[in-house]
């Protein structure tokens, strides 16, 4: 959430104040969206002006219609797990255009001109050809890879080639976080992107064994509370018409 700091606010409680946001895409725009309400939970006069140099807002994110067929030409989905875009959706009163993935969906990579399914358990792992032989014994020696010693921040491309090697992330990876982030995972911070793996490897030196101690420790705090299993929320969720709506 986009939050005022304190001298922002006294500012603004004195006089108008406007404010010039270059970029029309879902920073920009969020950042207006949040502007504008706390300005007007203060009674802060604001006036808030955005610079785009496109035709339209929406940034990177582009939804196309053809023939009943929704197609995205950025993103196609955001991740749930991280809050913000699910409550910005419950904040706008659009929660009931809300879609989430299932279990019965699959996603797909085009692999030497056919589209390869992406494996989502163990069976489907050994048989993907997504990966060869070596690139899946690379993936499952990732628990018994040294940990990095230097905790500076580096790209998720790095992070993840040392972790589960060139193939995984190449042949799987790439495609996947595209889909959502449209950008190019060496390029990415994996401290900004993907922190929880960062803290993986440097608490538990594995981000398998990292999965099993967070998994360990939700089962544990559920039991301790006595709280039934919170309902699965969707790994990714995107709206019926498209993200642009």
């Amino acid at each position: 959430m986009f939050l005022l700091d304190e001298g922002w606010q006294a500012n603004m409680e004195k006089l108008e104040t406007q404010v010039i946001i270059v970029g029309g895409g879902i920073s920009g725009l969020s950042a207006a969206y949040y502007l504008e309400q706390q300005a007007a939970a203060g009674n802060y006069p604001l006036t808030t002006t955005i610079i785009e140099k496109a035709p339209r807002l929406g940034g990177k994110i582009a939804t196309h219609h053809s023939n009943g067929f929704i197609m995205e030409g950025g993103p196609e989905s955001f991740v749930t797990r991280k809050p913000e875009a699910w409550e910005l959706c419950h904040e706008l009163g659009i929660a009931d255009r809300l879609v989430g993935t299932t279990n019965s969906g699959k996603n797909y990579v085009l692999h030497n001109g056919r589209p390869a399914p992406v494996p989502m358990g163990p069976g489907a792992f050994i048989s993907t050809p997504l990966l060869s032989g070596s690139g899946k014994l690379r993936v499952l020696k990732e628990p018994f890879v040294a940990p990095r010693s230097d905790n500076g921040d580096e790209s998720l491309g790095s992070f993840l080639r040392r972790r589960i090697g060139d193939e995984m992330v190449d042949n799987i990876v790439k495609p996947a976080i595209g889909s959502v982030y449209l950008g190019n995972v060496d390029q990415m911070s994996v401290a900004v992107s993907f922190g929880q793996f960062a803290q993986m490897e440097r608490e538990h030196g594995s981000l398998v064994k990292g999965m099993f101690a967070l998994m360990k420790q939700k089962r544990a705090e559920r039991k301790a509370s006595g709280a039934p299993k919170p309902p699965k929320k969707p790994t990714f969720a995107t709206l019926k018409n498209g993200l642009t709506e």
